[in-house]
This record gives C-alpha cells, structure tokens and sequence, in this order.
C-alpha cells in the first residue's frame, strides 16, 4: 500500500542473455531478424508469443500518448529533449514528461539510475505493496472526487545487469492501480509480471455522492471515515456544503470525535436541501486526528427541478371535408403555441420516390430493383406532368428550406432530442442524399446510364440456360434469383414503363424460357403443389407463349383458386382476386374483392387499411406494398369503387410517420399511389385558419404542399376552438404544438391519438414487483415503462429523465431486443434513453433496473416518447416524487 501523490521508485530486474541497447523506443525487429538469420535457422516452434499489456481506456485512445512528447523540462539543466531523453548518468537527474491527449492531461516523472535499481526497490514491487506514511499537516490536504484517468506506457531498456528503474507521479487518489510489465530478449524469449498497487491512508474518507442533483430535492449525502491504521483511532469530521462561485459555505456540520477500532469505519450523513438558482454546489468533508487526517472535495452539477414539456394535439382532415374544427386544450401560462398544417400530403409520396440510384447492385434481383425505381419515376413524371413542375420547383429551392430534406433533419425545435444525439445521423443524411438525386430524372443521359449498367449486369448475370445467377460468383442459375427479378421486371410491364430495349426483351425471353422449365420439371415430380407465382408471372408477361404443360399448369391453378379462394390469407386472396378476373371470372373476383373489404377497416380520416397485414409483413414496405397490391386489385376489378381513394389516403398518411426508404418496394407503393388515380394530385389551394374568431397568417413554406407553421401564442389559444376551411377535396393533417418548462412532480400525463407512455416504480416484493414511491438506500428499483402506440411509427426515442438518487444497474449503452423490438439503450447522467427504430402498433413494457444510491426526497422527471420524423406523434407520463429511507 502507499500513500497517493507520493513518489514511487519501482525497479525490475530481469535475468536476460542479451538486451539490445536501444533508447527510448523498442528493437528494430525486422533488422534483428534478418541478422539472427545469417547465425542460423528460425522456426516457428523457438518462437515465443508475445502478449501485450490489455489496459482499460474507457473506450479513449492513448495513441497520442505513446508518440507524442510535448514538454520536457530538466530540473537542474537547461539540456535539450533529445539530451534528457537518453540515459542519465547522474542518480539526482530527472526528468518531466508532459503528455497531452484526448484532452486528458497527465503529468509523468521519470527517473533513470545508472546502477539501474536496488535489489530491496525490486523485492518490493515484486510483493506488490510499498509502505509510506506522509506526515500530518496543519491543513489536510484535499483531493478531488473525480480523479484524473491515469495511463504511463514507457518503454525501457535494461543496462547491461539486466535492471532497469523508473518512477512515475500518479493522480491523487485512493484507489487501485493495475501494473503490468512485459520483457523480452533478442531471442524473443518474453516474460510477464502482474501486480495490483492499492493506494490508500491510514485514515481515508470516501463519500457517497450523487452524480447531480435537482432544485429543492431533500439530499442525505453519507460519507465513510476509513480507519486502516492498526490502532484505534478518534478522528473528528467536519462537513461542508459550499457555493464553489462566491465560496461561501451553504450547510457546515461538526461531528465530535468517535472511536474507530483497527480496520473499522465509521459512517456520517448530513441532510442538505438543495438551493435555487444554482448550477453547482461544492461538498467537502475533512476527517483529522492530532497525528492523521484525510479529505476529499467535489462539485455536484445541479439540475432544474423543471423540465422542458413538449404536448401535442395532431389532426387529420378527411378528403370530403371542406370545414374543420377542434377545441384546443387548456395550456399553461408562458408556453409556446405552434400550429402546423399540411393540405395536400400526396406530394410527400412525390419525395418518396427512389429515383436514380447509385450504381451499387451486385445481384439479379437488386439490378431489376435499381431498374424498377429508375423506370418508374421516369414514368411518372411522364405520366403526371404536375411532379415534374413540383419537382422541378423543390430543387431549385433553397435546400436548407426545401421540401427534399430527409423530415428526420426538419422542425428541429418542435423535437425532444437533437438529432445529432440520436444513432440516426446516417440515416437522415441518406434520406435527403436519395431526394437529392431526384434531379437527376431531368437529365435524359442519367437515366439511360441508368438503364445501361442495369440491364448490362442482368446480361453479365444470365447463364447459358437462360436463367439468372444470384451474383457473379455464382456460376450456376438461381431459380428464386430469376423468379424476384421477372416479377419486379414484370410489374414495370403491368404499367407500361419496361424500357423499350431489344437486348432487354432478349434477355426476358430467356429468363421466361428458364424459369418455365424450372415449373415444369416441378410439376412432373409434384403435381399437386401451388403454382400460384407461375400464374403471377405469365401473367405479367401476356406476349409470353406458354408450352402445352405450361397452361395446363396456369389453368389447374386457376381451378384451385376458383374452388379454394375462402380458405386463403390475405395477401393470397388479393393474388387470386387479380388471377380469377385476368382468367375471365370477374364475377368471382367481385366476391373476392367484398371478402377483402370485411376484413378493412375504415375511418372518414384514417381511410381504408388492413390490419392483419402487419402479421404476414416482413418491415415497414412489406405491410405497404401488400396494401398498395390490395388496390391495383381494386383499380384493376372495381375501378369505379370508393374504397380506392380510401385506400390512397391510407397509404398517403402513412409517409407521415414511416421513412419510405430507397427500395423498389417503395417504388411500387408510390406508382400505387400517385397512378391509380388523377384525384388530389394539384397545387395545394388557400386556406382560412382561425383561433376564435382572429384569424392566423399564414406564410407558406411550400405552397405545392400547401405546408406552413406559425406561432399562435399571441392569440390566446387555451381553450378556443381552431377552425379551417379549405377549398379543395384532399386528404390533409396538421397539429398544435404546446411547449413549456414545468416542475417536474406537478407534470400530469399526456398523450396523442397515436401514442401514450406510463412511467412506474416497481419494488421487488417476494416473487412479485409492486409498484412503490418509497424505497431505502440499497433497493434495486425496476423503472417500467407502459408504452401504446396506436400506428406504426420510425424513429422514435424514449428519454426517461432519472431521480437524483438512481443509478442504472447496468452502465453501458447496448441494443435490446424486447417485446419484439429491437432499441439501443444509452444511460446518461440524467437521463436514459431508448432509440426505437421501427415501432408497430401495439403495447410494449420495457423496463431496466436501477440502484437507491442516496437517501432524502428526490424528484423524478418524466419519461418522453416522440417520433423524430413525425414529432406531433408524442406523449409524456406523469411526473413524481420518490422518497427514500436511510
């Protein structure tokens, strides 16, 4: 053991045959090889392993360290570096090595003894402990709560005894040190020695500190008097709470001497309730006896008992409403009232098209994919000239205000959290890189490109048998690999955008040649399988002359569908729907389509959708595309129906919440869209917004969308009731942002239509968790979170702001997967976070663990949930007041 901020001579002495005299830097090991070569033969089994020192960085890199020398000052010559660092002749020289990286700044005292150490230094480091005991001072000296992170990394060479010394200054503290050396010879013969260093003092306090606390929160802050001499001790401590800024002393309190017997300790608690308008407060506790004493001082930030509160009331207008109303809610005085209004959404669909991508495919499927996307917003843009003009519009906008920026990047001030304090920072850059390069569907020379490199991989990637390897180390033909991409291809045809390209046609003639022998060498063997995506390609492809076998395939599926359609699934009935009317039997088509639609549900302002679709959805497009499939199908059997402008608006709401992505799913779910009919794709119309009977001005951001978000608060919005009366007939949807600071314990629960939270304690009781305001000092609380989402959402993040007293059981950040999510949990000072990519409709309880750390009345913040796309989908729990028993 020895006493911190004193300094320690450590000496090692190695019994080497040889040591290479190199100073300051290891052997050149390349040189010495070949040297050793010319002597004789090295192999593998006279070759020792060297392991390297493993030393805990805290995720930090001391790189810097190792290489960098910023200072060196002799202390009693003025000789240059490259002078001091060489081998010191002198006992009395020495050197300071000043190091700084990472911004952790360590001050390292090096000492080089000619005679290279004493055997008494070398038995000591050998047993691991050094003695010391520094003398009492008049005012003990204090040390610092938070020490300094302390890494020293030399590397020596031994003098020709085989000894080397050296001694290093480490940060005040009363810890444990890890030491760990390696040596080795010039034939890489290697040794290891490992030795822990316990630095402490005959008399040593420690105190339980939170990491902060929060205004008005009733703290017991315990301290731990040491007594490790071997005599019984009677040391007074005295306890201070300070104002660090002026130094003036806030909570003083004596404590008269106590008996500590040998080896016992002593523990003290002082009860301080925390000032206002005060970011720090200082605590400092000294224990001293007439021989020994010890202290130790920090700084505890000091939190707001008050949190920022971010309520929201979102809205959606139905396609047939020209008149709107809503009562606004009460709000508290001195918030921030934001209305944001969006009056025709379809033109996000616009923003979510793929486009042009990079060149990055490398298989059958993803070439037809990238073929697919390019294909489709050129034929859009053909087909509806009015996304051309609005395209043409948004990119010639200024970018830091247009509509293609990624949503996850927009209304910055209207979210919780920063985006650059999520994981999601790649993300919101891909999404607006993707909206970017939609202006390359201006440049005819993009697109052929486009279409070249595409259609050349397909070519490269088509074996002689016609059909398609996966990629291109694989040298034989992949029947699913041929099948994705003549589907994909196949719908480009179904909407007469396939690219009018002979080499194109050639090389789908052959996949259709390849893949129908695949079905039919099937069939040979089982006969009675379902064939259904043989059905669905051919007919995609109707120029497509089937073999004799081929249409005794098609026609025998088409009689199972006919007979067999009740007992199918969803997503099966919506393909049988599309195969029975293709084939002739739309009357039977029709029965199919008013089967689909008893299991809709449908709303004025959600539109039409399919829940049970979630269950057979693989992500986000999936559930999408198989909705945009269900009406094609309805365009396709019943083109005069309501339920299709129903469906639209179903899907058009959901770009709201979910980040569409860049994939030829997306692609689909916008020509579903935007092509299956001409209603609501026009120029956004004026508005008339009103709270009570004042009007609100109005400057639109973008008036293709008809977008624009105003501050209402002067017009006394609580209570009133918001009215719009818009003049065209589409689907649109807003929302009234309340921002506020309230006090954390006064904070009642809120929620939206589309999200709640509950935060509870949780005390383990036997086998049972019950819920609990109260706990003791030593309690494993559970924090549990109740989560309801009514739609599904992306990019969401929870923050759970903790109380004072509270510290995760587990520190680290990782990602979890429970109740079917997939979220990374990050543990700050004050707070935990949960970021949720994907989350779907549903109940979740999520919980982790927390220890009682201090004792008194703490206030425990709330917990928060937002879509960071979406920031109107929000939701706030409760806050509380958690007390806590000795």
């Amino acid at each position: 053991a020895i006493n911190s901020q004193n300094r320690v001579k450590i000496a090692i002495e190695f019994n080497t045959d040889y040591v290479q005299s190199v100073s300051g830097r290891p052997p050149d090991i390349e040189s010495f090889a070949s040297n050793v070569s010319r002597q004789k033969f090295i192999t593998s089994d006279k070759c020792s392993n060297i392991s390297d020192a493993r030393f805990e960085t805290y995720g930090l890199s001391f790189l810097p360290v190792m290489t960098r020398v910023t200072e060196m000052l002799s202390t009693k010559s003025s000789r240059s570096a490259k002078a001091a660092a060489s081998k010191v002749e002198n006992d009395d020289d020495e050197f300071v090595v000043v190091v700084t990286a990472m911004g952790i700044c360590n001050s390292v005292k090096a000492e080089a003894d000619s005679d290279g150490g004493t055997a008494e230094s070398a038995t000591e480091a050998e047993n691991g402990s050094i003695a010391s005991e520094a003398p009492h001072n008049a005012e003990p000296e204090l040390r610092e709560g938070e020490a300094t992170l302390a890494f020293f990394d030399p590397t020596l060479t031994t003098g020709a005894d085989g000894q080397v010394s050296f001694s290093f200054k480490v940060p005040n503290a009363n810890t444990t040190w890890d030491f760990t050396a390696l040596a080795y010879d010039r034939n890489l013969s290697t040794a290891e020695f490992k030795r822990q260093i316990i630095a402490n003092k005959p008399l040593m306090v420690t105190p339980n500190l939170p990491r902060f606390l929060r205004t008005g929160d009733g703290a017991t802050i315990a301290a731990t008097v040491f007594n490790n001499s071997e005599e019984e001790q009677s040391p007074a401590v005295s306890v201070e709470f300070f104002n660090p800024v002026d130094k003036s002393v806030i909570l003083k309190k004596d404590f008269a001497p106590a008996k500590i017997e040998a080896g016992k300790s002593l523990t003290v608690s002082t009860v301080v309730t925390v000032p206002e308008n005060t970011a720090l407060i200082g605590y400092r506790v000294i224990a001293e006896t007439h021989l020994l004493s010890d202290g130790e001082q920090s700084l505890i930030p000091v939190l707001e008992a008050s949190a920022p509160v971010v309520e929201t009331t979102p809205f959606y207008i139905n396609p047939d409403s020209t008149t709107f109303s809503m009562k606004l809610p009460s709000y508290p005085k001195g918030s921030q009232i934001t209305l944001q209004f969006c009056d025709n959404p379809i033109w996000y669909v616009v923003t979510a098209l793929p486009g042009i991508s990079a060149s990055t495919a490398r298989t059958a499927p993803e070439a037809a994919a990238s073929l697919f996307s390019t294909a489709v917003a050129e034929g859009i843009l053909k087909t509806v000239p009015e996304v051309k003009h609005a395209l043409q519009q948004w990119t010639a906008s200024d970018r830091s205000d247009s509509t293609l920026v990624s949503m996850l990047e927009q209304n910055q001030d209207l979210k919780t959290i920063l985006l650059k304090a999520t994981p999601w920072m790649l993300d919101a850059k891909n999404d607006t890189e993707r909206m970017t390069r939609l202006a390359m569907l201006f440049d005819t020379k993009n697109i052929r490109k486009s279409y070249s490199e595409n259609i050349s991989l397909l070519e490269k990637l088509q074996r002689a048998d016609g059909g398609f390897a996966w990629m291109n180390q694989s040298r034989e033909s992949s029947e699913w690999a041929t099948y994705r991409a003549l589907v994909t291809i196949g719908r480009l045809n179904a909407l007469g955008f396939q690219p009018t390209d002979k080499k194109l046609s050639a090389i789908i003639q052959k996949a259709l040649d390849y893949y129908q022998k695949c079905v039919e060498k099937s069939y040979r063997k089982y006969p009675k399988s379902d064939y259904t995506s043989f059905v669905t390609v051919t007919d995609l492809y109707p120029s497509f002359a089937l073999s004799l076998t081929g249409k005794e395939i098609v026609a025998k599926n088409v009689q199972q569908q006919l007979s067999g359609w009740k007992k199918m699934s969803l997503p099966a009935k919506i393909d049988a729907a599309k195969i029975l009317f293709k084939h002739g039997y739309s009357r039977n088509a029709l029965e199919v389509l008013e089967s689909l639609r008893q299991y809709s549900q449908k709303t004025p302002t959600q539109g039409m959708w399919w829940p049970i679709l979630s269950d057979f959805a693989g992500g986000t497009m999936t559930e999408l595309n198989l909705t945009a499939q269900a009406l094609w199908a309805f365009c396709l059997i019943s083109p005069q129906s309501d339920d299709i402008d129903a469906i639209r608006q179903w899907l058009i709401l959901q770009k709201e919440s979910r980040d569409w992505g860049n994939s030829a799913e997306a692609s689909e779910v916008c020509a579903a869209v935007l092509l299956s009919s001409p209603k609501w794709i026009s120029t956004a119309k004026a508005v008339d917004v009103a709270v009570g009977s004042k009007p609100v001005n109005q400057s639109p951001t973008d008036r293709t969308l008809g977008y624009f978000r105003t501050d209402i608060s002067a017009l006394s919005p609580a209570g009133k009731m918001l009215t719009i009366e818009k003049s065209d007939h589409t689907p649109a949807w807003g929302a009234v942002y309340s921002r506020s600071i309230r006090t954390m314990t006064d904070t009642e629960a809120a929620s939206c239509d589309a999200v709640s939270i509950r935060k509870r304690f949780l005390k383990q009781d036997g086998d049972k968790w019950v819920e609990t305001t109260t706990a003791n000092v030593g309690d494993k609380l559970r924090i549990e979170l109740l989560v309801k989402c009514n739609r599904a959402m992306d990019y969401v993040a929870i923050t759970d702001d903790r109380a004072a007293c509270l510290e995760p059981v587990e520190q680290l950040p990782k990602p979890i997967f429970a109740e079917g999510l997939c979220f990374y949990r990050e543990n700050n000072d004050s707070a935990t976070n949960l970021f949720i990519s994907n989350i779907g409709k549903g109940t979740y309880l999520l919980t982790y663990d927390v220890w009682v750390n201090n004792a008194g009345s703490f206030a425990s913040g709330i917990a928060t949930i937002q879509s960071q796309y979406a920031p109107q989908l929000s939701a706030h729990s409760a806050g509380t007041q958690l007390i806590v028993g000795e």
